[in-house]
C-alpha cells in the first residue's frame, strides 16, 4: 500500500514538473508577448493616435529586439531550431526598425522610400516563415500561428506602401493590421491560460 502510495505520488510529481516546464513560462509565449507589445505601440503610431516619439523607440528595442532574442535563445537551448530562428529574424526586425525611425547610425533619417523597401523585404522573410509552417503538421496551434503570421506580413505590406505613398488612410490600415495582430496573440494566449487551467484541475 505504502508503495503505491510513493508511485502515485511520483507520478504526480513527473506530471506537475512537466506542466511547469510546458506552462505559462514557455519561452514562445515570452516572445511573442514581447512583439505584442512593441506591435501595440507601433499600431498607435501608425494610427496616428500617437508620435513616433521615445517611448515607442524605447518598446521597440526592449520588447520587440531583445524579448525575442532571449526567447530565441531558449528556443535553442530546449533543441527548436525553427522557432529560435524565427524569433531571431523578429527580434533583428524591430532592431532595424529602430535604428532607421532615430537615425541611430551616423544620425542620418532614411527616405520613406528607403523604409517602404524595408518593409517590403521583410513582408517576403514572413511570408517564408509562414510557408514554413504550412509545411508543418497542421493542427489548432499551427492555424493561430499561420494566423498571427499572415496579419504580421500584411502589416509590414502596408506599412512599405504607407511609407512609399505617404497616404495617411494606407498608414491607419498598417496600423489596424498591427492591432489585429495584436489581438490573434491575446486570443492564443488565452486559450493556453485555460488550457493550462483546465489540465490542473484533471
Amino acid at each position: 500500500m505504502a508503495e503505491k502510495s510513493t508511485t502515485v505520488e511520483k507520478q504526480g510529481v513527473g506530471k506537475n514538473d512537466k506542466n511547469a516546464s510546458n506552462g505559462l513560462s514557455n519561452p514562445t509565449k515570452f516572445g511573442m508577448a514581447g512583439i505584442a507589445v512593441a506591435l501595440f505601440m507601433l499600431a498607435f503610431a501608425f494610427c496616428e493616435i500617437i508620435t513616433f516619439n521615445s517611448a515607442v523607440f524605447a518598446t521597440v528595442l526592449t520588447m520587440g529586439f531583445i524579448a525575442p532574442v532571449i526567447a530565441g535563445i531558449l528556443e535553442y537551448v530546449k533543441g527548436n531550431s525553427y522557432r529560435a530562428t524565427s524569433f531571431v529574424l523578429f527580434s533583428l526586425f524591430f532592431l532595424t526598425f529602430f535604428f532607421f525611425i532615430t537615425g541611430t547610425i551616423r544620425g542620418e533619417y532614411p527616405s520613406g522610400n528607403t523604409i517602404g523597401i524595408f518593409f517590403m523585404a521583410w513582408t517576403v522573410v514572413i511570408f517564408t516563415i509562414l510557408a514554413g509552417t504550412v509545411m508543418k503538421k497542421m493542427g489548432m496551434k499551427m492555424i493561430m500561428l499561420l494566423t498571427i503570421l499572415a496579419l504580421f506580413s500584411l502589416f509590414t505590406l502596408f506599412a512599405g506602401i504607407a511609407f512609399f505613398t505617404d497616404e495617411r488612410v494606407i498608414s491607419i490600415v498598417a496600423g489596424a493590421l498591427a492591432f489585429a495582430t495584436v489581438l490573434a496573440i491575446l486570443v492564443d494566449f488565452i486559450k493556453h491560460i485555460c488550457i493550462r487551467m483546465k489540465e490542473s484541475k484533471i
